[in-house]
C-alpha cells in the first residue's frame, strides 16, 4: 500500500479528538484525583489556549475545554480511593497551586465525573487521548465504576497515548520534548495542550513540517 500524505491530512482533519489529564494523590488506578480536565480538538490542528479560567471553573457543556476540581478532603477520605504518602509529598512540594484551587474551587466527585460524562457524550471524540492511559483513563474507569456513573463515553478501544509517539520521535533523533509556549508545570489543562502539540509534532515529522499548525 502506498503511503500518501495528502490522503493522511485529509484523514486527520476529520477526526476528533479529547486530551485528557487528572492531578490526583496516588499513580494507582484507584488514586484519589483533584483535577480533571479535557480538551476537544482536530487531529493535526493546534488548539489554541483553553477558554476556561482555571481560578473560576465553570462548567459548560458547549465548551471545547472541560475543567473541574473535586473536593480533595472528600476524596481523600473516601475509602474506595487510594492515596500515597509519596504522591502526597510531592504534591504538597510541586503542584500547591491546583491543589489550593481543588480547596477552593472544589465539589462533590459524582457532580464532576457526572459532568464530564456529560461533556463526553457531548464532543463524542473519535478517540481518547492521554500522555498515559492506563494513569489517566484508568482513572476515570475506576472513578464511574466506584461512583455508578455509566461508562458509556469512554471505551479502551478508541484510547491511544502521546508518551509512545513522543518515545518514537526521541528513537528518530527529535528532541524529547518540543517548545513549551506555556511554562506553567502540572496545570492540567495546559498539559493537555502541550500533549496536543506533542502528537501534532509526531504528524510534523511524518509529513515534512506541514502538519500542526494553527487552524485558519
Amino acid at each position: 500500500m502506498s503511503f500518501s500524505i495528502p490522503a493522511m491530512r485529509q484523514k486527520l482533519a476529520g477526526l476528533k479528538g479529547v486530551m485528557i489529564d487528572l492531578e490526583t494523590f496516588d499513580t494507582e488506578p484507584s488514586a484519589a484525583w483533584y483535577a480533571l480536565a479535557a480538551r476537544e480538538f482536530v487531529f493535526g490542528q493546534d488548539p489554541g489556549e483553553p477558554e476556561i479560567d482555571a481560578d473560576d471553573a465553570v462548567f459548560d457543556v458547549e465548551s471545547p475545554d472541560f475543567l473541574l476540581y473535586a473536593e480533595p478532603t472528600i476524596m481523600l477520605q473516601h475509602r474506595k480511593f487510594t492515596r500515597s504518602e509519596a504522591t502526597l509529598t510531592w504534591t504538597l512540594g510541586n503542584n500547591m497551586i491546583e491543589l489550593e484551587r481543588a480547596y477552593r474551587q472544589g465539589m462533590d466527585p459524582y457532580t464532576a465525573m457526572s459532568n464530564f460524562r456529560q461533556w463526553m457524550l457531548r464532543v463524542n471524540p473519535d478517540y481518547i487521548v492521554a500522555n498515559s492511559p492506563s494513569f489517566d483513563c484508568m482513572k476515570v474507569h475506576h472513578s464511574c465504576n466506584v461512583l455508578d456513573i455509566p461508562r458509556d463515553f469512554c471505551h479502551y478501544q478508541k484510547e491511544f497515548d502521546v508518551r509512545t509517539l513522543r518515545t518514537v520521535l526521541e528513537i528518530l533523533g527529535h528532541p524529547k520534548y518540543g517548545p513549551k509556549e506555556n511554562t506553567r508545570l502540572h496545570s492540567p489543562l495546559d498539559d493537555c495542550t502541550l500533549q496536543i502539540r506533542d502528537l501534532n509534532r509526531f504528524f510534523d515529522v511524518i509529513e515534512g513540517g506541514h502538519m500542526g499548525t494553527t487552524a485558519e
